[in-house]
């Protein structure tokens, strides 16, 4: 993986070439237009020459009617001027001036400086001068225009072209000059470009580089838990001054932060040991009460069947003394108490185990009815309770037999306590949306307000002379196991309903 560049590789990499773009350009620019000026000093001279050229053509004419050639010659020898050519216009004397000499002289001269080409056509033509460059050579061709002193000689109006300057120049000095600028100029600017580099690099490094650098490295520290060391930047008035005192003043904030955290930890982890062992020892406490409960809930609900049991054994022991009919019942008496225990010993393993397993068959209501009747008649009219079986449904349900009419006999027990002198209990099977609802009805006391939403808890025995607290919550959790529920409706002084909706 590539290193990250640092913050003064990314001002290096985004400042230099900004700064050779811009002395690149200054360069480019000052060489063009320092070209430029030469160019138009090089065509200010050749005018010059050309103006020369005339008026001293003009002079001789004036004075001598003729041209001095030696003064042409001395011209060209001028180490500015590579040639010089005059192109003579159309030109007719004077009448009173006119000799078939002086014509034949004008004429030689014309044949002498040659035929013009197409640029001094044009010049004469428009009177206007031209300048061409191509390369090192540079070409003028200005035009003379005629003026009083020619009318002197000539037949012309003023301003008439009477002939032109073909003028040039050779500017291969100029083309060294610049030449020898654009090395003086690029090795000035890689001089200067490496002094200023080296120069704000330094600079760089010094006033920004070196004090970010430290305090990253003081960010670094901290970040690892270490809050001992200061930020040492030196004071200094400008933007990193002020962060690095302010990152030096967050620093000492932070730290005393933490020492105040450390404090309150030491204390909240007093207080949270403390806290841990009331609450073990509440938990403890807790444990024993509810063994305590069930031992004690366990203890009076076997002694009344136990003792039940003894009596009638001790009278059996003396039976000879008793009729048949009281050895039957005491017979019976021992058998319903000790069944009575199993039925609460069972109870409590089933729920110890957490779970009901079920062994799920289809049986008629009617049987299932008719079973569970048989096993709640003798007690419901032991206690003087009418029980009476209703039913609109007559079909058949698929359940576990045996837990299933434990979970029904459960909720009969709990009426037949709830009535204890006696009254009614309805059973009414019929179907409901796609369930069989068993509804048991009683006359009983009803079931207070504030214990109703804890009726299916266990160990809940308020307002009960026997029993662990167990059966609702096993029969609850019956009923679940079928994925079936259970309702209850009651209203004290008038009674209860049970409403268990088993699915078809």
């Amino acid at each position: 993986m590539a290193r990250p560049l640092s913050i003064s590789q990314k001002i290096l990499l985004g400042v230099v070439p900004v700064l050779l773009i811009s002395i690149t350009a200054s360069v480019l620019l000052h060489n063009y237009f320092q070209e430029q000026d030469m160019v138009r000093q090089a065509q200010n001279s050749v005018e010059t020459y050309a103006m020369i050229i005339r008026e001293s053509l003009v002079s001789m004419m004036v004075k001598n009617y003729e041209v001095d050639e030696s003064f042409l010659q001395r011209i060209q020898t001028l180490k500015e001027i590579d040639s010089l050519r005059i192109i003579l216009n159309v030109l007719h004397l004077r009448a009173d001036l006119v000799t078939e000499e002086r014509e034949q002289r004008l004429e030689l001269k014309r044949l002498a400086y040659g035929a013009p080409d197409s640029v001094d056509r044009q010049v004469i033509a428009s009177g206007e001068p031209s300048f061409r460059r191509s390369g090192d050579h540079f070409r003028a061709t200005v035009p003379f225009k005629a003026t009083k002193v020619c009318q002197q000689c000539h037949q012309v109006p003023l301003d008439y072209p009477i002939g032109a300057a073909d003028i040039h120049v050779s500017l291969s000095n100029i083309s060294r000059s610049i030449e020898d600028n654009w090395t003086r100029s690029f090795t000035i600017f890689v001089l200067f470009l490496m002094i200023a580099l080296g120069v704000g690099t330094y600079s760089f490094r010094s006033i920004v580089a070196h004090p970010v650098e430290t305090l990253l490295k003081e960010t670094r520290r901290i970040s690892s838990g270490d809050m001992t060391h200061g930020v040492h930047v030196p004071e200094r008035p400008d933007e990193l001054g002020v962060l690095a005192g302010a990152f030096e003043e967050m620093r000492r904030s932070l730290a005393e932060t933490l020492k105040e955290l450390a404090e309150k930890n030491n204390t909240l982890e007093g207080s949270l040991k403390a806290l841990r062992e009331a609450q073990n020892e509440l938990i403890r406490s807790e444990r024993m009460s509810i063994i305590g409960q069930m031992a004690s809930s366990i203890i009076h609900d076997f002694k009344n069947p136990m003792m039940i049991a003894l009596s009638h054994a001790d009278i059996l022991k003396n039976r000879a003394n008793l009729t048949p009919e009281q050895q039957t019942f005491s017979h019976d008496a021992i058998v319903r108490s000790v069944q009575r225990m199993s039925d609460m010993t069972r109870d409590l393993l089933d729920f110890s185990r957490g779970n009901v397993a079920l062994k799920m068959e289809e049986v008629q209501v009617g049987t299932l009815v008719d079973d569970v009747r048989e096993g709640v008649t003798l007690n419901l009219e032991k206690h003087k309770v009418d029980f009476e079986v209703k039913g609109e449904y007559h079909g058949a349900v698929r359940v576990d037999i045996e837990h299933f009419r434990r979970a029904l006999i459960n909720i009969i027990n709990n009426a037949q306590e709830a009535m204890p002198k006696g009254g009614r209990l309805t059973m009414e099977v019929s179907k409901r949306n796609g369930f069989a609802e068993f509804k048991l009805t009683d006359t009983g006391v009803g079931i207070p307000d504030e214990i109703r939403d804890r009726i299916f808890e266990p160990f809940l025995t308020h307002g009960k002379s026997q029993g662990t607290g167990l059966g609702l919550a096993i029969t609850k959790r019956i009923i679940d196991a079928h994925k079936g529920r259970i309702e209850v409706d009651s209203k004290v002084g008038v009674g209860t309903t049970f409403s268990v909706l088993i699915p078809l």
